[in-house]
Parts: structure tokens; C-alpha cells; sequence
């Protein structure tokens, strides 16, 4: 990806306009987001394991059982396999606003931008670059990942609890970033994740997120507004699943 410009892979809340838009000031909405485009990555699962707080109450989406490939497909596409999710494209200006949603911190971003423009890369291919140094391709997976976050903590001597960037290989040569909740494959720094700290080691689907939420708090609010605000309007399938 070219420009001043990167493409961040949505799988959750940020699939929906008001889960991107809420970090943003409304005159500022226009010049954020610059086009979306429907990505399809056929070896992963979906669905919910990482807690909203410190509390444990809720959980938002997550992924496992991982390959770090999709390709682009058109509106409606529904997939025999994997899931389907959102690339958006957005300038790299509010970059760091997204990172910060995310858990992974400003201050982190902004080395994370420094260093790309200065190799003259996009963060998405300044990040396939890291991935290269434990797979010949760049392509992540639950395999290699652990290895992955290592270095990405040294390059930027921090990481994040909650979701960490990695690089998602595109068909069309494109490297687009995906936010991914640290649990048993690591931070990259031997801190505990918030995952870690719940002891949650699978992902749930919509039913079994339900039942956790209601034993958690005594209500399923943050559940439902998940649904309301996040997914909706987009093939959901794969959370109605039972995972193994």
C-alpha cells in the first residue's frame, strides 16, 4: 500500500461505521475513512474471548486457528470457510486513534509509523517485514506468531495487553494490519494478558459469550451492543458456531 494511507482489517466492532467512527470528532469523519473493501481470510475462526476490563464482564471478538492470508471478495460473498471481515483505508494520520482503541498505545504507534516511513513502508509492510524474520514468506500463524510478537516488543520495546497489529497478506499484493488479543501465544513480552488473566484459552461463540456475560454481571448489555453496533449488516454465521 502506497501514500500515506493504511488498510486495517476489521473482524469486530470496527466493522461497522459507528464502532470505527467513535473515537473520531464528527467533522473529521470524511477525511478518516477513504474507502472499504470486504476481505474474506479462509483459514481462521472467529468469535468472543476478550474481556472488556479488568472485570472480566464481557468479551469482545478475537481470533484463532490462524493463517494470516485473505483475499478480496464482493458484498454478500458468503464463505464455505474462515470468515469475512472489512478492510479499511484510512490515513495514516489517524492511525495512531485506531491503535488506541485498540489497547496498543499511542506512544507505540507512533515508533511504529516512525520506523516504517523511514524504510519508506507502509506499517502494514514495515510489519510483513518483522514477520519475514520467522517466516520466509511473512505469512503469520498460530505457529509462528509467538516468535512474531517477540520481535515486534523489541523493535518497539513495548506491546499491549489487550490487542496487538499484526501484518494480513492480501491476493492483491496489499498488506493490511489486524488486531489480534494475546493469550496463550504471548504478548512478546512475558506480561499476562488480559485473556491470560481470565484463563480463557478458546474462543466462545454468541451463545456461550452469552452465558459468560450473564454469569459475569447479570446482564448481557455490552453483548447485545456488539450486535447492534458492530456486526450487523455483514455474514455472521461463523459466531453462531460451535468451536472445538
Amino acid at each position: 500500500m502506497h501514500g500515506d494511507v493504511e488498510i486495517v482489517f476489521g473482524y469486530g466492532s470496527l466493522m461497522s461505521l459507528h464502532g470505527f467512527f467513535r473515537n473520531f470528532d464528527k467533522h473529521l469523519r470524511r477525511s478518516v475513512l477513504l474507502d472499504i473493501k470486504l476481505i474474506h481470510i479462509p483459514n481462521g475462526l472467529r468469535g468472543f474471548a476478550k474481556p472488556v476490563s479488568s472485570t472480566g464482564k464481557c468479551l469482545r471478538m478475537d481470533i484463532d486457528n490462524y493463517v494470516l492470508e485473505g483475499r478480496l471478495v464482493e458484498p454478500c460473498y458468503i464463505p464455505d470457510e474462515g470468515f469475512v471481515g472489512v478492510g479499511l483505508l484510512v490515513k495514516r494520520d489517524y492511525f495512531p486513534e485506531i491503535c488506541a482503541r485498540e489497547g496498543f498505545s499511542r506512544e507505540l504507534s507512533l515508533k511504529l509509523i516512525d520506523k516504517a516511513q523511514k524504510e519508506q513502508l507502509s506499517v502494514g509492510e514495515y510489519l510483513h517485514k518483522l514477520a519475514k524474520k520467522v517466516s520466509q514468506d511473512g505469512i503469520l500463524s498460530t505457529t509462528n506468531v509467538r516468535k512474531y510478537r517477540k520481535i515486534l516488543y523489541e523493535e518497539l520495546g513495548g506491546t499491549s495487553i489487550h490487542y496487538i497489529p499484526h501484518p494480513l497478506i492480501l491476493d492483491n499484493g496489499d498488506v493490511a494490519i489486524i488486531f489480534i488479543a494475546p493469550g496463550r501465544y504471548g504478548t512478546g513480552a512475558g506480561h499476562l494478558s488480559m485473556k491470560a488473566e481470565e484463563r480463557i484459552e478458546k474462543l466462545m461463540n454468541a451463545a456461550e459469550s452469552y452465558s459468560y456475560c450473564l454469569k459475569r454481571c447479570g446482564n448481557v448489555e455490552d453483548l447485545k451492543k456488539i450486535f447492534d453496533r458492530g456486526v450487523t449488516g455483514w455474514n455472521i454465521w461463523s459466531l453462531s458456531s460451535r468451536y472445538h
